[in-house]
């Protein structure tokens, strides 16, 4: 898809908040136990599914079919396509194996809202610097 870009700059903090906050909360209410078909225990076996209750549920990873075709290397990160509006967003759900790892990439004209349905997961952001000069370069070295 040829999407437009968007400058989010020309936006106020303030705004883009009111704009993506009930999205947040929607998010926040999804049921992963019963959207993924999960069997929660308290066993503390698996990845964490809620905390405060001490609920794990075993990795789904294998159960996901049709399997990838080197679905027995470990890494394979599945991705469950869920819905799509055209030219507005796209909706998905990505199943990380333990242990899993993705490569460093870009998202260029979108913006990402997550949600990590179970599991702990590590997310590591950077932010492109246009020009750094030498002086920026020793200023940060010395923080």
């Amino acid at each position: 898809i040829n999407m437009p870009k968007i400058n989010l700059s020309q936006h106020s903090a303030a705004a883009l908040r009111r704009t993506v906050t009930p999205l947040i909360r929607s998010m926040e209410q999804i049921d992963a136990a019963a959207l993924l078909s999960l069997n929660p225990n308290q066993d503390g076996k698996g990845a964490v599914l809620d905390n405060k209750k001490g609920l794990y549920v075993p990795p789904i990873h294998e159960r996901i079919v049709p399997h990838h075709r080197y679905h027995r290397a470990g890494n394979i990160v599945r991705y469950l396509h869920a819905r799509e509006v055209a030219d507005k967003y796209t909706v998905g759900i990505f199943i990380f194996p333990p242990g899993a790892s993705i490569p460093l990439h870009d998202h260029p004209s979108m913006v990402v809202i997550s949600r990590v349905l179970y599991g702990e997961l590590k997310v590591k952001s950077y932010s492109v610097v246009s020009t750094v000069r030498d002086d920026d370069v020793e200023e940060m070295n010395a923080e």
